[in-house]
């Protein structure tokens, strides 16, 4: 994950690109909008890894369940909620 310091860099660095290479007058509106763009592609980003993570935990609680582990363990084990590893084995039982 990119840290602030680095987001800022990357930031500067596409301003530079658009007026070096494209030959592109960057206005105060335009850094503004490139910064939101830079923003918004780390929040996508992190958003993916979030998702991935939980898909990970849910994966993790059907085995520990298949071992004979309770809900509360397997929360406390994939450090998620206890209701949301009610609301997965429900799911699962579902299927």
């Amino acid at each position: 994950m990119m840290s602030g310091d680095d987001r800022i860099k990357g930031y500067e660095d596409k301003l530079e690109m658009l007026q070096n290479a494209f030959k592109i007058s960057v206005s105060r509106e335009m850094r503004e909008e490139v910064l939101d763009l830079c923003n918004l592609n780390t929040g996508v980003y992190n958003k993916g890894i979030s998702g991935g993570e939980m898909k990970k935990a849910r994966a993790m609680a059907y085995k520990l369940q298949d071992k004979g582990m309770v809900r509360e363990e397997i929360a406390d084990m994939v450090e998620v909620s206890i209701d949301t590893v009610r609301e997965w084995l429900a799911q699962r039982e579902e299927i």
